[in-house]
Parts: C-alpha cells; sequence; structure tokens
C-alpha cells in the first residue's frame, strides 16, 4: 500500500497540531510569587499554578526548604529553580510532566 506526500503531510500536522496544547502548556510562563516554604508545598504550588502534575517522593523531600521564587518562568524552570541546591533533579516525563529523584551519589574511583 503506498500513501501519497500529502497524506503523510497531513497526518504529520495532525500529530503536531494534537501535541501543540502540551507543548504550548510547557512553554508557557508563570507569575511566581512564593515565599521560601517546604520544599513539597512549593512543588504543589508551581504545579497547580501551572497545571502540570509534579511527583516527588515525599520522603526525598521532607525537611527540605525551598528558595524563595520571584518572578516569571516556564514550570520547568521554576521547579529547577527551586531544587537547586536540595541534591535533588528534575526529570521531564514522557507524557510532559514532572518527576523529582535524588541525584545519584558517585562513590570513590575505582582503585
Amino acid at each position: 500500500m503506498r500513501i501519497s506526500t500529502g497524506r503523510v503531510r497531513a497526518i504529520g500536522l495532525c500529530l503536531l497540531l494534537a501535541l501543540f496544547p502540551v507543548i504550548a502548556l510547557a512553554q508557557a510562563r508563570y507569575d511566581f510569587h512564593l515565599p521560601a516554604q517546604p520544599l513539597d508545598d512549593a512543588l504543589r504550588a508551581v504545579g497547580r499554578k501551572a497545571h502540570v502534575t509534579v511527583a516527588f517522593d515525599p520522603v526525598l523531600v521532607a525537611g527540605k526548604r525551598s528558595p524563595t521564587l520571584k518572578g516569571t518562568y516556564t514550570p520547568r524552570e521554576a521547579l529547577e529553580r527551586l531544587l537547586r541546591g536540595s541534591r535533588l533533579r528534575l526529570r521531564v516525563t514522557e507524557g510532559g510532566s514532572y518527576w523529582v529523584e535524588a541525584i545519584p551519589v558517585r562513590g570513590p574511583p575505582a582503585g
């Protein structure tokens, strides 16, 4: 079965349009005014404001505090700023959600 070039382009355009809301939401910028607070609360606040899912293990963020976050950022930029210096990092899932995980600790070099 042969598919015409026009049909391939149309399918590609449909796929792009289907993904556009996800792409646009990820690149949208939001105005944040968050005080320094427990990290879990700050992560949830960014998720609520930006309408994105931010998943994390409560044990990883327990006892950690976020810095003040003031300014206009994409959701990813805001989350990365909150995680600076926490020994945690941000991962973006295939579905466009965010996952907070521990930065692996490197042991001494094998000798």
